[in-house]
């Protein structure tokens, strides 16, 4: 998002940002599997999902 903000244009930085939005739902799965993998507790995992979750609704509202 960062880089996207020191681009010319405003479809560049949706770009990034729409970058960044798929990468926060990657991370999303990524705990979601270390839940199911025992790596982290079910608590852990559901705290991380909701400010995970919180990201993509910011992202998702920047790009609107």
């Amino acid at each position: 998002m960062a880089e996207g903000c020191a681009k010319y244009s405003q479809k560049d930085f949706v770009r990034f940002l729409q970058v960044s939005l798929g990468s926060a739902y990657e991370l999303e799965s990524h705990i979601i599997l270390c839940e199911d993998l025992n790596f982290i507790s079910s608590n852990s995992a559901k705290l991380i999902i909701k400010n995970i979750q919180k990201l993509q609704q910011g992202i998702a509202s920047l790009i609107k």
